[in-house]
């Protein structure tokens, strides 16, 4: 007794087949578009922390200089103007930064009374948004 063969239907089979990968096309494209969003805001995460610490280093640098000066009775350090309450400084970063720094002599030493830090702002104008006009 012989077995008749139905043909194969695929059609349906292929249809599925191919709105998966389809899918997991798009799927790949947006993990590739986030993870790239993402490693762009990182670096500029990286950058304004980077930033922060070294004002903090220059700050902590200018405030120990300045004690040291009002303890031994010494002159200022370099870019330090006195002020009515204390000393005031600008303080320029590597980064284009400014630190605008103020402290003024309290118990046991000087204390900053401002602290500001002024840091270049880039707008991102890779984007290309209505203006309204």
């Amino acid at each position: 007794m012989e077995r008749q063969h139905r043909p194969v239907r695929s059609g349906a089979l292929t249809l599925l087949f191919t709105a998966v990968l389809l899918c997991l096309a798009v799927l790949g494209v947006l993990s590739l578009a986030t993870a790239r969003a993402d490693l762009a805001r990182a670096r500029r995460s990286l950058e304004h922390l980077a930033t922060e610490a070294a004002a903090e280093q220059a700050g902590q640098a200018w405030l120990a200089a300045v004690d040291a000066a009002g303890r031994a009775g010494a002159p200022l350090p370099e870019a330090t103007t006195r002020t009515a309450d204390g000393a005031a400084a600008e303080l320029p970063l590597e980064n284009g930064a400014t630190l605008r720094l103020a402290a003024a002599p309290g118990e046991g030493g000087w204390r900053f009374t401002r602290w500001q830090l002024d840091a270049p702002w880039q707008p991102d104008t890779s984007l290309d948004v209505w203006d309204g006009l």
